[in-house]
């Protein structure tokens, strides 16, 4: 995962709430009630055909909301599941500097000369900034390693 993939994980957790909302928004959104014919028979012999006029949701608008509802549950899915990648990348830091750098930068998104200027310790901003970069490019190889079974 890619720096610029990382720090967008506020801009993803809000995608993810807003879609949510939108998901449930739908789910009680009124679909127009239109009346339509089923076939049936009776219970018993002789079986004898009939229509019966039933009350049902517009099929074609039902189908419509059913099919953005799953466009919208497949975004939040796949997003929920880059927060979750990021926050186990976060997890795994043992360096306690590295694990301020990332929370500074990826949850609180600081800019890198407001990190340098916090933690300070005559560093620069590059020095941070390649401090992460370095930590992600390992998890990166490390996770493309773990799935190629090297």
């Amino acid at each position: 995962m890619t720096e610029k993939e990382v720090i967008q994980y506020n801009a993803i957790v809000a995608r993810v709430e807003r879609n949510g909302s939108k998901i449930l928004e739908l789910q009680f959104k009124e679909i127009p009630v239109v009346s339509g014919k089923v076939k049936g028979s009776s219970p018993h012999f002789p079986y004898i055909e009939t229509h019966i006029q039933v009350q049902m949701n517009e099929p074609k608008e039902e189908d419509k909301l059913n099919k953005r509802i799953a466009v919208l549950q497949k975004l939040v899915d796949e997003d929920s599941r880059k927060i979750e990648e990021i926050d186990k990348l976060y997890a795994d830091i043992t360096d306690n500097e590295l694990k301020t750098i990332f929370d500074m930068r990826v949850y609180e998104g600081k800019t890198w000369y407001d990190i340098a200027a916090e933690l300070g310790e005559d560093k620069t901003r590059t020095t941070y900034s390649r401090k992460l970069k370095k930590y992600l490019e390992n998890a990166h190889n490390a996770r493309i390693a773990q799935i190629s079974g090297i």
